[in-house]
């Protein structure tokens, strides 16, 4: 099954990704989509929508490992418990790519950047990836300067 292709796959429009293939199936009146890093089948709602999409993104076009991917990994900030959507390590198994995914139809803004910049004070990757599918924002922390910068993409595992 291809719910991305030039098709879309019920209500869930088509998002700004490749095509990638989703293991989707009917559960009473839900539908549930594979997850291979949690290997488990998951409620598929917009989120999980677009957290699948970026997932595959990550693993199949940017080559990083499955086994170096976390998803919904928790962290606590100030005592909280936080999750993040996605983790990704790099070859030193330190966190190099956080990402942080929204349903499609909510708006990648500054409250959502400010969050994901939150979650990172913890986690302390190199970049942060910020998603609702059809707007994708890419920042490198600049651990010299303190500060986070945008690029124009994620870079690929080699």
């Amino acid at each position: 099954m291809t719910p991305n292709s030039p098709k879309q796959y019920k209500n869930f429009p088509i998002l700004d990704f490749p095509v990638y293939e989703f293991n989707i199936r009917a559960k009473g009146i839900e539908d549930e989509i594979w997850d291979f890093t949690r290997k488990k089948f998951i409620k598929l709602t917009p989120e999980e929508w677009v957290r699948q999409h970026a997932l595959h993104f990550l693993t199949k076009t940017l080559h990083y490992s499955a086994g170096m991917v976390k998803t919904e990994w928790g962290h606590k900030y100030n005592s909280v418990q936080k999750r993040t959507d996605i983790l990704v390590y790099g070859k030193d198994f330190q966190p190099f790519i956080l990402c942080e995914c929204k349903a499609y139809n909510v708006p990648i803004n500054r409250a959502v950047m400010e969050q994901a910049v939150v979650y990172n004070k913890t986690v302390g990757a190199d970049y942060l990836y910020i998603t609702n599918g059809k707007v994708h924002l890419c920042l490198f922390l600049n651990k010299e300067l303190g500060r986070y910068e945008p690029v124009n993409e994620l870079p690929m595992n080699e």
